[in-house]
Order: structure tokens, then C-alpha cells, then sequence
């Protein structure tokens, strides 16, 4: 049977979340797999980045502030999509696309992936507390398959008990290895770091040690490809360390970081961008948000790996990054380049072909509970579901019928709220009291 899939993922813009999203694509139509891709960007944005699919539809509203209508609205037009284009499963990627695509994919009695793209996609400041219950109670039990990107992550399935193990499958995130590799040109000169990070104020934050390290030792430089809100606040900053323009380039948003990379023998880097980088037999320098900048060797690799390269769980680092580059020989240099355990262990095609995309069967699940209270109206046509209490109330017994749960649940909701608020000693009981219901729930 020709299998159809349908991609539901909310914005793409160029990122690692895009860059992992390409790479299955380009797996998949491999394979002779159909692709239908439903997200809310715009045409012109999608294209920019050369995904291959076989029919999408744009602008899809997803959007987490959800009104009855709205979701119904969405859940029905990836229904139709679902049932014109003969899609045979649904892939859900994080985060408001998620519930409107397992909905659709409930009602049409067809199978359902859902990818956890890290901590974040379980965490209530990726979908608000609402999103996470729903997540948690509804969407992952629903799921045939949850496709985890990082040991971490299924660690964190595990250790909340939101899916049996078996449904859990950790498809790390690989590097094109065939686009990312090493130039066979001569290595440029040593004292420049090329930076390739989004520029928000948690990247910014690890960013600055190692312009400060430069700083400090004559004739580095850094350039730094990448934009974000938080930029105005690094220039500052290289102002600050005395960084003068000779010595600091900001390059901006760049899409050509496979050729950019041929003019540098260093790069620093989070997440995929460093995967990216390894991959081109760099000296990687990655920047986490636990430790100051530090040269990755093999053994760091593996340890990086496991937390899908984000830096979180290496220990402290306090190291001059920049001093030990200064003083290593080009054959004690090459003891930390990684090209071989890359292709070894993150070839992005050899990680999906030991994957495989397994069959699966369709289970139907207590999430079809969510369409029943859209129809029978708890809530306002034009009001958010986040914030009305009795849809909020219904959907509590349907997650955790039990007396007991419920009983929980219950406290749950009201530590969330009460949280938010500045009554610390209210937040400290509740929390209290929350955590003797999880021992004896």
C-alpha cells in the first residue's frame, strides 16, 4: 500500500527544528514515501527552504490561544486534507500544530507520530499549563509512536511515566554529512572563531565569554553569523571588552553556512549548528548554558550527544577556550576534530535508515473525548478553551477519571495558578501539598 504522510508542524523558518524536517523529507521521498505538509507559514518563507513535498497547505492558523471554532476549523481541514489526499499517518511536530493533527488523525482512524523535539516540548513554557496537561494526559497516550530526538528526552518520558517505553523511539538528530565535510583546501589562518548562533538572550549570554576571551589575547577575532533580538545587547558588549570592529564582525542571518565554514578552522556553536560543524572537521568550540566556552573532544562528543548537543549536564568548564587554541600544536589539533565520529554516530541518513519508519497500526484512544466536549459546547464559540474553567473541568475527569487523580489534577491547576502570582508563601503550600499527593498517587 502507498503510504502518505501528512507533516504538521506550526512555523519553519531556518532553524535546527527546519534542518531536522528536511532531512526526513529528503529520507522519505527517498523511500518512495508521499508528502503532505500543513503549516502556519507563509508559501514564500517555506520555499526559501527547499523542502521537498509533494502538496502543502500554508498558513495554517495553529495557534495555541485556541477558541472551539478555531480548532474545529482545523481539525477539519487537516480532516479533509487526511481524507482527498489519501494520507495513511500523521506526523506532529511541536508545538500548536500538535493537537489539531493527533484530533484529525483520531477521527479519521489513522496512525499518529508525535516528535519531542527536547525538554521544552514537555514543559509548560513551551504550551502554557493547559497545553501541558493536554499534552501529557491526551496527546502522548494517544500516539502510536513518540519519536524522541535525544536520550533526554525519553528520560524525561520515562521519568513521568507518559508513555509506555515500547512507544517511545529516540531518533537522534543527524547532520547531511555529505554537504557538512571537510574542504580540501589548505586550513585558513587559526586566529578567527566564525560564532554560528541565533542571537536570543540565552545564546547571547554564552556568546559573551568567548568574545571576552578574544578580548584578551591579541590578534583573535571573532565573527558571528546569525540574528535575533538580543544582538544590540552583544554589540555592547564587544564594545565593552574593547573588541574593535577589525575584530568583531557581525555577518547577520546567513544561509550559507556549509560555505561559509570553508573560510574558518573554528567554530563556535549550540545544537545543530555545532553538529553542523563537527561534521566539517572544525575545532569546535560549543557554547551551553552550564559551562564557559570549551574545545569539544571525542569523549565530550558522546556526552553532548545524549542531550541533543545542547551543552545541558557537561559539568563546569572554566578554562580560557582561547588560550588552549593559542597553544596547541596542528597534530595536538587533530586529536579534536570530530568529522569520523560524526559519520560514525550522527550520519543524519544512517540514523533514519536504522529507524526504518516502522509500520503502524491505528489505536483509538480517550483523546476523542476533546471533540465530544467541542461539540456539546461547554465553551463559547469565541472564547479561548485555556481559560474557560468548565472546559478546563470537564476535560480533568476525562484525563484522570479517578477520584484520588482527579483529586490531584485539581491541586495541580491550582499550583499552576497560584504560581504566577508574586504569594510566595501560597506557591511554597501548594507545592507542598502537591508533592505528598504524587507520592501517594
Amino acid at each position: 500500500m502507498d503510504r502518505t504522510i501528512l507533516i504538521s508542524v506550526a512555523n519553519l523558518s531556518h532553524g535546527g527544528l527546519e534542518t531536522r524536517i528536511a532531512g526526513e523529507l529528503r529520507y522519505l521521498r527517498s523511500r518512495g514515501y508521499k508528502i503532505i505538509l500543513a503549516t502556519a507559514s507563509q508559501e514564500a518563507a517555506v520555499h526559501e527552504l527547499g523542502l521537498a513535498y509533494d502538496h502543502a497547505v500554508f498558513e495554517v492558523p495553529f495557534d495555541k490561544a485556541l477558541t472551539p471554532d478555531r480548532l474545529r476549523e482545523m481539525v477539519q481541514l487537516l480532516s479533509e486534507i487526511i481524507q482527498e489526499r489519501g494520507v495513511t499517518e500523521v506526523w506532529a511536530h511541536p508545538f500548536p500544530s500538535i493537537l489539531p493533527a493527533v484530533l484529525a488523525a483520531e477521527k479519521q482512524g489513522i496512525p499518529r507520530r508525535v516528535f519531542l523535539h527536547g525538554p521544552l516540548s514537555l514543559a509548560e513554557q513551551g504550551y502554557g499549563a493547559l497545553w501541558t496537561l493536554v499534552l501529557r494526559q491526551f496527546i502522548l497516550p494517544a500516539a502510536e509512536e513518540i519519536v524522541a530526538v535525544s536520550e533526554e528526552v525519553r528520560e524525561v518520558v520515562e521519568a513521568a511515566a507518559l508513555a509506555p517505553l515500547q512507544r517511545v523511539s529516540v531518533v537522534m538528530n543527524g547532520v547531511n554529512t555529505g554537504v557538512f565535510q571537510q574542504k580540501p583546501t589548505g586550513l585558513p589562518p587559526r586566529k578567527r572563531v566564525l560564532v554560528v548562533s541565533r542571537l536570543d538572550r540565552p545564546r547571547v549570554k554564552a556568546i559573551m565569554p568567548l568574545l571576552k576571551a578574544a578580548a584578551a589575547h591579541e590578534g583573535w577575532g571573532v565573527d558571528i553569523a546569525g540574528d535575533g533580538t538580543a544582538r544590540a545587547r552583544l554589540e555592547r558588549a564587544a564594545r565593552m571588552y574593547g573588541l574593535t570592529p577589525d575584530r568583531v564582525t557581525f555577518l547577520g542571518a546567513r544561509h550559507d553556512i556549509a560555505e561559509l565554514h570553508g573560510d574558518y578552522d573554528i567554530v563556535a556553536a549550540n545544537g545543530r549548528a555545532f553538529l553542523e560543524a563537527a561534521s566539517g572537521n572544525k575545532l569546535c568550540v560549543h557554547l551551553g548554558p552550564e559551562a564557559l566556552p570549551f574545545l569539544v573532544s571525542k569523549a565530550d562528543f558522546e556526552t553532548l550527544r545524549t542531550r541533543n548537543y545542547s551543552g545541558r549536564g557537561v559539568g563546569e568548564r572554566t578554562d580560557d577556550v582561547i588560550a588552549l587554541l593559542e597553544r596547541i600544536t596542528d597534530s595536538e589539533a587533530e586529536t579534536y576534530r570530530l568529522r569520523d565520529v560524526v559519520v560514525a554516530g550522527a550520519d543524519e541518513r544512517r540514523i533514519l535508515e536504522t529507524w526504518g519508519v516502522p509500520d503502524l497500526s491505528f489505536v483509538s484512544s480517550p483523546i476523542s473525548g476533546l471533540l465530544t466536549l467541542l461539540d456539546e459546547d461547554v465553551v463559547p464559540a469565541d472564547v479561548s478553551i485555556s481559560n474557560h474553567p468548565g472546559f478546563l473541568s470537564r476535560m480533568r475527569r476525562l484525563a484522570w477519571p479517578t477520584p484520588g487523580k482527579l483529586a490531584f489534577q485539581d491541586l495541580y491547576i491550582d499550583f499552576l495558578e497560584v504560581s504566577r502570582s508574586n504569594l510566595n508563601d501560597r506557591t511554597w503550600r501548594a507545592e507542598q501539598k502537591l508533592r505528598q499527593l504524587q507520592r501517594e498517587a
